[in-house]
């Protein structure tokens, strides 16, 4: 799954084409959590959403259940999700990376996922809606491969340059990837738990630690 992110990004050389308009003046951070307003990629621009999908139908504007990730494989039936699914209000979210946290002695442990081969910013796939003039979005997550299920059992569905510009046109489906193969090649390593407070913010977040069984 996917809880907080850091999407204040560097080198975007491969994205250029799709992310020339970035930030479009919506503020980035290195700790974002639902809830917050972030910029957000659709077929329309750069837009600011709030991460936590709000359907149209709904009364509130916040829910009591959980919309900031989607489960790719149910997203086609699930109430809250299935109108933006089927009108194929696709975006993308850019990001520097996110958080995951594995039970290590003394609490959990967060770790910083981002690109393998640090060759700029991982896109997540997602969907939006809107709700009396607000965007809102979630994350599409799929069962976690290759190495990253040493880490979680699941993970964001990842888009590349090419995958994107598809996944926003409305063109093509997303399924489930092989339990080997992963769509992006990434890794992850451990960083400080004040990530854990979501009002910390800072580059030094992302900064890599010893692992927990190396540090003493």
């Amino acid at each position: 799954m996917c809880g907080r992110f850091a999407n204040h990004l560097s080198d975007m050389r491969r994205w250029v084409s799709l992310l020339k308009d970035w930030p479009a003046d919506v503020p980035t951070g290195y700790n974002v959590s639902p809830t917050q307003v972030v910029p957000v990629l659709s077929s329309q621009g750069v837009s600011a959403m709030r991460w936590g999908l709000v359907p149209a139908w709904s009364k509130a504007a916040s829910l009591k259940y959980v919309t900031f990730n989607a489960r790719l494989e149910t997203v086609a039936d699930k109430r809250a999700f299935r109108d933006a699914w089927k009108q194929k209000r696709r975006c993308a979210v850019p990001i520097r990376g996110y958080y995951e946290w594995k039970t290590a002695p003394g609490g959990k442990q967060p770790y910083f996922v981002c690109d393998a081969q640090e060759r700029g910013p991982l896109v997540m796939a997602g969907l939006w809606e809107e709700r009396e003039g607000g965007l809102s979005f979630t994350v599409l997550t799929e069962p976690a491969n290759g190495r990253m299920v040493a880490l979680h059992h699941r993970m964001p569905v990842m888009l590349t340059p090419d995958t994107a510009h598809d996944w926003l046109a409305g063109e093509g489906a997303l399924e489930p990837a092989e339990q080997e193969a992963c769509r992006v090649d990434m890794k992850w390593y451990p960083v400080g738990r004040e990530v854990g407070n979501a009002g910390n913010q800072g580059e030094h977040l992302i900064i890599p630690l010893p692992e927990p069984d190396q540090a003493k």
